[in-house]
């Protein structure tokens, strides 16, 4: 029977005794690891259970934990540490059934925290293909627009800076005004009564992208009146005129503009294609995901609070669901693809990258003690990625650029 028990022996009139533990017999070892990307110094904390031969519940017995390379990780009562770039193979035993998992180790990327001064609260939303960061910042009672480049944030002025182009050219939205801030002056590139716009994207011509929503005439479950528009060559052109919630997100260099149209909190969102005057709906839609970036090759990405993280490889292509990052259930979210297709968002309310097929929580790739990365919000083609985060004492919201490692 299960159990501890001592066996006593005395030959001659010497005694000895040995204790002797009982355990279950065990069917089979289940493990479910957070990542199998770690970077150097970082940790991650494994489950595992071990399971009668009929299957039926988990057993309280001894696991036994190790890793075959230990230059490369190690693990202590279920937590990985890593220790060298490479791999190895991460083991759990428990009687005589064992079971186990590959885990890559790779250099940490470098967190950079960005703050205007007298900060609240802040956010970054682009980074260029330079380096150049903008984002949006609460100091006081305003909202203010930075840019932030090689360690200097400028305040912009009253509103939210949301895209950048290569040539530095930043767009954002104030109030009731999409505007552009270009060579240190600030222009208004589209302008409503009665509502909010704001403008999403621009790309290395000047085009730009984004949305109107009302603030009168708005129905139950948030359902406003709402435009998507594109401003180019000096002047603005309704995408959708007459919508509901509709906004423009991306526009790429050859002109593509995707964005969506209806409610999302009703799950009755519809994303669309921009192209040369033509407004085309995304293929294999439900009504739940929105179209949030596109690059050169026409590769989409999207998705929203009641759909998986998605990506289109064209836009004539169906969504592909993007693979699960984190072992919580939560909203997920692809917000932006680069050139070479690496697509960055939200899974369960963690930062997440997915590239070479697989989706990996991007708090395991760096190492601070004060900052959790919760949303990545854009990619560069150089790999380097900005959101915002929580500080882990304060609880405060911070805007945060990961720079990968040097190749």
């Amino acid at each position: 029977a299960r159990g501890k028990g001592t066996i006593r022996a005395t030959s001659g009139g010497v005694p000895d005794s040995v204790e002797v533990t009982v355990e279950p017999v065990v069917g089979s070892v289940v493990v479910f690891p957070a990542t199998t990307t770690l970077a150097v110094g970082a940790t991650a904390q494994v489950l595992a259970y071990a399971r009668p031969p009929a299957n039926n519940g988990n057993l309280e017995v001894t696991l036994r934990w190790s890793t075959t390379n230990p230059a490369v990780a190690v693990v202590d009562s279920g937590r990985v540490r890593g220790v060298g770039p490479g791999t190895t193979e991460v083991v759990v035993a428990a009687g005589s059934r064992t079971e186990r998992f590959t885990v890559e180790v790779v250099r940490p990327y470098t967190l950079t925290r960005i703050a205007l001064p007298g900060e609240t609260d802040g956010r970054a939303h682009a980074v260029n293909s330079t380096g150049v960061v903008v984002g949006q910042a609460t100091v006081g009672r305003r909202t203010e627009a930075w840019r932030w480049q090689n360690g200097t944030v400028t305040s912009l002025g009253e509103g939210r800076a949301l895209d950048v182009n290569d040539a530095g050219v930043v767009v954002g939205g104030s109030g009731p005004e999409a505007v552009m801030w270009k060579d240190g002056a600030k222009t208004v590139l589209y302008s409503t009564v009665g509502g909010f716009t704001w403008a999403e994207g621009i790309n290395s011509r000047g085009d730009v992208v984004g949305g109107w929503i009302g603030t009168s005439g708005c129905g139950p479950g948030g359902r406003c009146p709402g435009r998507a528009w594109i401003h180019s060559d000096g002047a603005v052109r309704l995408i959708v005129a007459e919508g509901t919630n509709s906004a423009a997100n991306a526009i790429s260099d050859a002109g593509t503009v995707v964005g969506s149209d209806g409610s999302d909190v009703r799950q009755t969102v519809y994303s669309f294609v921009y192209r040369d005057g033509a407004l085309t709906q995304l293929p294999g839609q439900d009504g739940r995901i929105v179209a949030r970036d596109v690059n050169e090759r026409g590769e989409i990405v999207g998705g929203g609070a009641y759909s998986p993280a998605v990506r289109w490889a064209s836009p004539q292509a169906g969504p592909t669901p993007l693979p699960a990052v984190s072992l919580v259930e939560g909203p997920s979210a692809a917000h932006a693809v680069n050139e070479a297709g690496d697509v960055v968002g939200t899974s369960a309310f963690r930062g997440a990258i997915w590239r070479g097929g697989k989706g990996v929580d991007l708090n395991y790739l760096f190492v601070d003690p004060e900052w959790t990365l919760e949303s990545a919000l854009d990619i560069n083609d150089r790999g380097q990625i900005v959101g915002y985060g929580k500080h882990r004492t304060t609880g405060a919201t911070g805007a945060l650029l990961l720079t990968p490692p040097a190749p």
